[in-house]
Order: C-alpha cells, then sequence, then structure tokens
C-alpha cells in the first residue's frame, strides 16, 4: 500500500529504505542548521537534512556522507537547481570538516578509526516521471564554480541512479526470505594498490562508490550455513564480449574457484531481450577460447542467470508526516 507523506519527506523515506539494505547506518538527528565557520561563505548557519556513514573497507575509516535530501517534480530537476545544490552542499561539507558543532552531533567516537566527510546530493523524482538524462546536466555544470575545498568529495545520486538502487534493495530483500539469507556482506577484491584493510565479508557495507559501479557483489549464508553469491549486474547485456569479459573478471577475482551458486542478476531498466542468450554464449566462447577442462566448466554451470522484475517506489504526496515512525 502506497504510504501518504508530503513531498519534503518522500526523498528522506526512500533514502533510509535503500541504504539500510546497503548496511549504511543513519544519524537520529534530522533537518539541522549548523553554524558557518568560514568567514567567505558569507552565511549564518549551513543546513544537514541528514548524516549516513559506514566503515569504508579500503579506506579502514569511517566515510560520513553530509546529505542533502532532495525531492523535485521531473519539471524542476535542471540543470540551475542541481547547481544550486550543489553549491550549497560544496559549502556545507567544507565547513562540515573543521566544525566541533557538526563533528560532536554526527561523528561516533571512536578510538580505532579515524573518519572522513563528504557531501551527498541526493535527487529523487517523487513523480516518477524524470526521463531526461541527469548526467547530461552534470556535465554541463562546470566543477569550478562549485567551489569544492581541496581534498574533498562530493557525491551525487540522479533519479535513475536512485532508482537502480531501490530495484535491487527491493530484489535482495525478497531473496532474504527466499533463499533463508540469515548474514550477508558486500564482496570486494584486493586490488594493486587498493587492499581491503577492515572488516570481513560479512560485515561490508556497500560504499557509494560501489553502488556507482555495474556489477555489486554479495556473499550470503543461509540457515543451513551454506555460502552462494548475488551478482547484481547494471549493463544492459547487448553483447556476447561483455560476458566473456565478466566470466573472466570472476575468475580473476578467485570467485569461481571457490565452487559456490552463483545468482547472476540482471537489473537494468534497458535490458537486452538476447540478455539471457548473449551470456550463454559468453560462457562458451570463454570455454573455447581457454580449453578449459570439466573442472571449470561446472564452476561455470554453477553461475545461474535471471532477469530481475523491478519494483518502483510510489508515494502519495500529502501532508501526513511520518518522521517519528523512522
Amino acid at each position: 500500500m502506497a504510504e501518504t507523506i508530503n513531498i519534503a519527506e518522500a526523498a528522506a523515506q526512500i533514502s533510509e529504505e535503500i541504504f539500510s539494505v546497503f548496511k549504511w547506518e543513519r544519524q537520529e538527528l534530522f533537518d539541522q542548521n549548523l553554524g558557518c565557520q568560514i568567514q567567505e561563505h558569507d552565511k549564518r548557519t549551513h543546513p544537514c537534512d541528514c548524516v549516513f556513514y559506514y566503515i569504508d573497507p579500503y579506506l579502514g575509516k569511517y566515510v560520513y556522507l553530509n546529505t542533502d535530501l532532495k525531492s523535485y517534480a521531473a519539471g524542476t530537476i535542471n540543470k540551475n537547481s542541481v547547481l544550486i545544490a550543489l553549491k550549497s552542499l560544496a559549502l556545507a561539507t567544507h565547513c562540515a570538516n573543521i566544525s566541533d558543532e557538526w563533528k560532536a552531533k554526527y561523528v561516533e567516537p571512536s578510538d580505532h578509526f579515524d573518519h572522513v566527510i563528504r557531501g551527498f546530493l541526493f535527487v529523487y523524482n517523487h513523480d516518477n516521471s524524470y526521463t531526461n538524462d541527469f548526467h547530461e546536466q552534470l556535465d554541463g555544470i562546470n566543477s569550478a564554480s562549485l567551489k569544492i575545498a581541496k581534498d574533498q568529495q562530493v557525491h551525487v545520486f540522479g533519479p535513475e541512479q536512485i532508482k537502480d538502487c531501490y530495484a535491487i534493495a527491493c530484489d535482495f530483500q525478497i531473496l532474504k526470505g527466499k533463499n533463508q539469507i540469515i548474514d550477508y556482506g558486500f564482496w570486494y577484491p584486493d586490488m594493486i594498490q587498493h587492499k581491503v584493510k577492515h572488516g570481513d565479508t560479512w560485515e561490508q557495507p556497500a560504499t557509494i562508490e560501489l553502488l556507482s559501479s555495474p556489477l555489486i557483489i554479495i556473499k550470503y549464508k543461509n540457515l543451513k550455513d551454506e555460502e552462494s553469491y548475488v551478482i547484481y549486474y547494471k549493463r544492459n547485456g547487448d553483447t556476447i564480449d561483455e560476458f566473456v569479459y565478466l566470466i573472466d573478471l570472476l575468475s580473476h577475482y578467485q570467485i569461481l574457484s571457490e565452487a559456490l551458486p552463483v545468482n547472476l542478476r540482471f537489473i537494468s531498466s534497458n535490458i537486452s531481450k538476447n540478455v539471457k542468450t548473449n551470456f550463454k554464449h559468453g560462457v562458451n566462447r570463454y570455454m573455447q577460447d581457454w580449453s578449459l577442462d570439466e573442472a571449470r566448466e561446472k564452476q561455470l554451470n554453477l553461475i545461474k542467470a535471471e532477469i530481475v522484475t523491478r519494483q518502483s517506489a510510489h508515494y502519495n504526496i500529502g501532508d501526513l508526516g511520518w518522521r517519528d515512525k523512522l
């Protein structure tokens, strides 16, 4: 049943529904105005809608996201509205990094972990009718005009990216019940320049960088303590070559050598009608190219490919507040 909430609350509602699945935490304080610390900003205060946080497995640090939640009708999502929001967020995040008040309200006391503070603009389309290319609008913004402070980052999620995250979150919640999943974590490879510094597989959140990537890998355990993988694939699956590359990547990551079931789930909103056929041909070509043995063939046969039925968020925009329910 659709919930009746006001426009300003829609982005907060869907962000919580999404990011709790991705193992982000959210501080309890909402809609705060914190004093400006930098005279050149010419501001008395900076707004902070909410703060999400997690421990980044590569950094080994808390990442705090100073978040601006926007809930726009399709017609109001344009270069100018995004530019105004980004300028405000850049200044607010600059101040957050040096503000004792901000840190006292939002930063977890820790003797073990350092932290970084970043900006996060979350642009949700509440009427679900936005069809433009949000990234084209971002590309039209001169980044120098945002005045992002040195060594600071501002992340942006637009309507389509939010839809993708929502679809993945909803689908995985269904899988948790269907497969009796009792524990799960987001999987990260050890890279040449980036090694996993913190936590085991079952603790890992989906970082904001992972959520922006075309591939999200989850490892889980069920009630019988059996382990499996779920892989969300965001590309459209138009070509055979992309699946040859995907299989080679999974082999390089040594996921295939674990000989565990892998559920490859196609999540794109523009999925190719030939995606399953292309995947099958990709597997066959990979086998032929590498003249693989029977053992590797068995590993590849453990990959089950499925197309996800995407869920969409629908809210009745009204006057009923729900903040106390969070």
